[in-house]
């Protein structure tokens, strides 16, 4: 993982929000849980003019990237620890971007170097049949972040303080952060901060063919 200082400027934060607005129609439902909506995503079109922003960005860390992919992103809830499955769709490398829009400090991604496969082998590898009772405590790094919900409540331990640490990205306006897609990552659980009733960035895939 790697952190980018001004990926994008005000102007072009200000284009893609008006974006936003212009293309309400093309907004989808990214991801529920039961009635409850996690987020919503538009996505950024080869077509559409803003998408010279997302080439700019990652062509110039990665000249040779190729199934570009990006959206913009509201998020109503916090995200537990997961992979991008955009992984799944080709055998090479593929690496993302996450993007913020704002200066909130509360508001932070956190990477992990443990990679998987997809989300169901990522489930099945470290919820369903992980050995807490067997595995080395790392860190305590559930008691000095906002991680609550990411506890196990099948025993109450955090995968986190038995995962290595590779990052943690804290949102600024123009910053990013850019790590493999298949490594393990969550968001804080800013939700715990009443002020705050959405969570806005771009994120961006990207293939690298060898």
């Amino acid at each position: 993982m790697k952190i980018i200082d001004n990926l994008v400027n005000t102007d072009e934060i200000a284009t893609l929000r008006e974006f936003w607005n212009t293309k309400a129609d093309r907004v989808y439902v990214n991801w529920e849980a039961g009635e409850d909506v996690i987020d919503h995503r538009l996505q950024i079109l080869q077509g559409d003019p803003e998408w010279d922003i997302i080439k700019r960005i990652v062509l110039a860390d990665c000249p040779t990237a190729t199934d570009i992919w990006a959206a913009l992103q509201r998020q109503n809830r916090a995200h537990n620890i997961h992979i991008d499955d955009y992984s799944k769709q080709t055998p090479y490398p593929t690496w993302t971007y996450v993007i913020a829009l704002d200066t909130i400090p509360e508001f932070k991604t956190y990477v992990w170097k443990e990679k998987s496969g997809s989300n169901d082998e990522m489930i099945e590898e470290y919820f369903k049949n992980w050995d807490f009772d067997a595995a080395i405590k790392i860190s305590n790094l559930s008691e000095t972040e906002d991680l609550e919900h990411t506890v196990d409540t099948h025993c109450g331990k955090y995968l986190a303080d038995y995962l290595n640490l590779d990052g943690i990205y804290t949102y600024e306006t123009g910053r990013g952060c850019l790590f493999e897609t298949i490594q393990l990552h969550c968001t804080s659980n800013w939700n715990k901060y009443p002020q705050y009733k959405m969570r806005e960035l771009l994120q961006i895939h990207y293939t690298v063919p060898e």
